[in-house]
């Protein structure tokens, strides 16, 4: 139901004017369907809070030390290169006196060098002790060979390290020219042991003194620890040897053995060898009263 604008007539919803005043009315609008209720929104339960996430535990590891910077050694400068040795052109040998001065030389040609007291490329007529062909000396590529030309008191070696002394062999020491005799017979320790206070030590070898016609002189007893040879001080002195050290040389044992071992002497010890001796630069013979040192040529 609607009423007039104007006089407030009811009029029937259809109507276009008023009945009553003539009032044009105007056209109802249509009411729209009234819209449906919204739904109520669906009761949603609450979300629940999600737990943190809990990381898996993880195994503690021990804590790793940096690892050292690895440090090189410091470069060394390089040794200077060890010069050559100079090629060795051929060998001489030098006469020296008892005192060590050099008094001659002689070149050693290829064909090689002998010595005598009457024969040979050096002859030394005044040297009764020389033989009249003694010596012989051949160049090698390894040094100089010394042999035995058939002498009577043979070549011998300066001693520069000790030398092992075995029966009967010869040394000598300034002037004096001793030989060694090992006891090895239990008779002869005994024989010896008669004369020995008790507790001394054991005799290892005798040591006798050769003079000058040849025959046999003084013999001393080698005991352990050692045997002390020379002109002021020892077991055997010799104060009337000029050419002897007042310390000369000792004789010691080891490992069942004796040696014969020079003390810085100043005239030097000498050992009698057999056969060819390789003799190398520096090296001092003696043959009768002769001292001759090789030497290299550069």
């Amino acid at each position: 139901m609607r009423e007039c604008p104007n006089c407030k007539t009811p009029l029937e919803s259809d109507y276009a004017f008023c009945p009553e005043c003539g009032q044009p009315v105007p056209k109802a609008p249509i009411d729209a369907a009234p819209a449906p209720a919204a739904a109520e929104p669906a009761q949603v339960a609450p979300a629940q809070p999600a737990a943190p996430a809990v990381e898996s535990p993880v195994a503690a590891q021990p804590p790793v030390a940096p690892k050292p910077e690895e440090v090189k050694p410091a470069v060394q400068p390089s040794a200077p290169a060890k010069a050559p040795e100079p090629a060795v052109k051929g060998y001489k040998i030098i006469r020296l006196s008892r005192g060590g001065a050099g008094t001659s030389e002689h070149e050693i040609p290829e064909k090689g060098l002998t010595v005598g007291r009457e024969y040979g490329d050096i002859v030394i007529p005044e040297d009764a002790t020389l033989s009249p062909s003694h010596l012989i000396l051949t160049v090698k590529k390894e040094g100089v060979v010394a042999e035995d030309a058939g002498s009577l008191n043979g070549i011998y070696l300066r001693v520069t390290t000790p030398q092992q002394l075995k029966d009967e062999d010869l040394f000598v020491c300034g002037d004096s020219v001793f030989r060694t005799a090992l006891i090895t017979d239990n008779s002869v320790h005994e024989q010896l042991g008669f004369f020995q206070a008790k507790g001394e030590p054991v005799v290892l070898a005798t040591v006798t003194r050769i003079l000058e016609d040849g025959r046999d002189g003084e013999v001393f007893s080698v005991k352990p620890p050692e045997f002390v040879i020379g002109r002021d001080e020892g077991n055997a002195v010799f104060p009337q040897d000029r050419f002897m050290s007042r310390h000369h040389a000792s004789i010691f044992s080891k490992n069942g053995n004796i040696y014969l071992n020079d003390a810085n002497s100043r005239n030097g010890s000498y050992i009698r060898k057999e056969g060819a001796i390789l003799l190398k630069s520096g090296d001092i013979i003696l043959v009768g009263r002769q001292l001759l040192r090789i030497e290299a040529i550069t």
